[in-house]
């Protein structure tokens, strides 16, 4: 298969809300020990929406091409 990735996503945060009601789960590094280690539920109560300092720029052009 090569390389691969997924996306988990939650809900959105006042910075992205106003482009999509949904965002991707943004681990600060103090967190990430917990999420390759720990259990499933310790994982799950990781995936918020982010409380820290973001910029987002919205671009007029796709990200993908459409098929």
């Amino acid at each position: 298969w090569g390389a691969a990735y997924s996306m988990v996503m939650t809900d959105a945060n006042a910075h992205v809300r106003p482009l999509h009601e949904r965002m991707p789960v943004i681990l600060p590094r103090h967190d990430w020990q917990q999420w390759l280690h720990g259990t499933p539920a310790e994982a799950f109560a990781l995936c918020r929406p982010y409380a820290g300092e973001m910029q987002v720029d919205r671009t007029d052009e796709p990200w993908v091409a459409r098929r």
